[in-house]
């Protein structure tokens, strides 16, 4: 049964959305006490994405309006940002914190308040929507990559709002998929937290199979050795086709996905890209496409990124590829690269730590033994095989998610 709501109000009747603190500057550094939320912590429908790029505050900053702290299942949306052609840094996209930590807001971050006559969880799906993701850019003034909105003209939107009873019954069918997705998104925290603990336990204390037999000379085991990066694989970067010619992005399922920095995570495999590369841009612009199980590290802005590719992927100038000789550097060269020191290599500014591709080329990695290498492989591949399949799972619910979206949002699909 088809029932459409008929309760056509702002969204401003249901809730209040405020800007963050206008924080100096000076106010922030890294790796002190409070995570500070800016726009770009800002995922698109996940969870607050909190990593190198993250800036903090000391804990003399909790004592702010309390309007300005995010708790647990705050919703968080961003007043600044690109077209909506670009989701992942689009101008309006939400998200919500699923974690425990006390982080504190920024200026041009925005917050969503409930009033008493709103579900929260059903205010969050409403933002996610398509239909609302389209009202917000078409409000939004400025360049096309630096797209601003204002809170209140968020809170114009209009939509039809249904009945509070409804709004829950609503909010708790997607909830129960993403209560899965974050259960399974906690299992994959726990196997990559177990795969790190095994890399420092062996190649950073030296605690591996029969280390108390080995000899060690200059300060590594004995059969060890440090090598530069492109004498022991084939480093590419990849390269982003001009924008201005028309009808490179496609959505067949037979174009190679497309990969740019904000797709990565440190998730071991790069999941739910948005956009693929037709083939004939790839043969015109001679874009590299690189093979699956290929190490990804961005070298730019967000540095020390570091992904796997799960299938055949292209990505822009700012990832450099790690070509690997065999599988068995798969777990490895991963897991040295997300503990590697970027911040010692280039010059730090405010907007990240800037190094180049030579730079990358040039790093110097320490090789373990074959045998080492080989279980470490036999062992840490085990979890990197689980953590896939599980984000199988995850995009699978996922893809059912946002197929009731729509439908449950506009009353199309009944609740009652």
């Amino acid at each position: 049964m088809i029932k459409k709501f008929e309760n056509m109000e702002k969204l401003g009747n249901y809730c209040k959305i405020i800007s963050g603190y206008a924080f100096k500057s000076s106010d922030l550094a890294e790796g002190t006490d409070i995570p500070v939320i800016k726009i770009g912590n800002i995922s698109n429908g996940q969870d607050v994405i909190i990593d190198n790029s993250t800036q903090f505050v000391t804990k003399d900053f909790l004592a702010i309006d309390s309007k300005y702290h995010i708790n647990k299942g705050d919703i968080l949306i961003s007043l600044t940002g690109s077209h909506i052609n670009q989701p992942n840094s689009m101008v309006g996209r939400s998200c919500r914190s699923y974690s425990n930590q006390e982080f504190l807001l920024n200026q041009r971050a925005g917050k969503v308040l409930p009033n008493n006559n709103a579900d929260k969880d059903y205010l969050y799906y409403l933002l996610n929507t398509e239909s609302f993701k389209f009202a917000i850019s078409n409000r939004a003034y400025g360049a096309a990559n630096q797209a601003n909105i204002s809170p209140r003209d968020i809170e114009n939107i209009k939509w039809n709002f249904p009945p509070l009873p409804t709004q829950r019954r609503i909010a708790s069918i997607l909830s129960t998929y993403d209560a899965l997705i974050q259960n399974y998104k906690r299992q994959i925290a726990a196997l990559q937290s177990a795969a790190s603990e095994l890399y420092k336990e062996w190649f950073v204390r030296f605690r591996f199979p029969g280390y108390k037999n080995a000899k060690f000379d200059n300060g590594l085991p004995e059969g060890w050795k440090v090598e530069t990066a492109n004498k022991l694989f084939n480093i590419t970067i990849g390269k982003t086709p001009p924008r201005a010619e028309p009808e490179w992005f496609s959505t067949s399922e037979n174009d190679i996905k497309w990969v740019s920095i904000s797709d990565m995570n440190q998730g071991s495999f790069i999941e739910n890209t948005n956009e693929k590369l037709t083939q004939d841009a790839v043969n015109k612009f001679h874009v590299i496409v690189v093979p699956k199980d290929t190490v990804l590290l961005s070298f730019k802005l967000t540095i020390g990124k570091v992904s796997i590719a799960k299938n055949d992927i292209c990505t822009n100038e700012a990832i450099a590829h790690f070509h690997l000789p065999n599988i068995n550097w798969r777990e490895y060269i991963y897991s040295f690269l997300c503990a590697f020191p970027y911040q010692k290599l280039g010059n730090t500014s405010a907007i990240g730590t800037a190094i180049n591709s030579q730079i990358v080329k040039k790093m110097k990695i320490v090789i373990p033994n074959g045998h080492i290498l080989n279980n470490f492989h036999k062992i840490v591949g085990v979890m990197f095989d689980k953590i896939s399949s599980i984000g199988d799972q995850i995009t699978n619910l996922t893809t059912q998610r946002d197929l009731l979206l729509p439908r449950l949002m506009s009353g199309k699909l009944s609740v009652e």
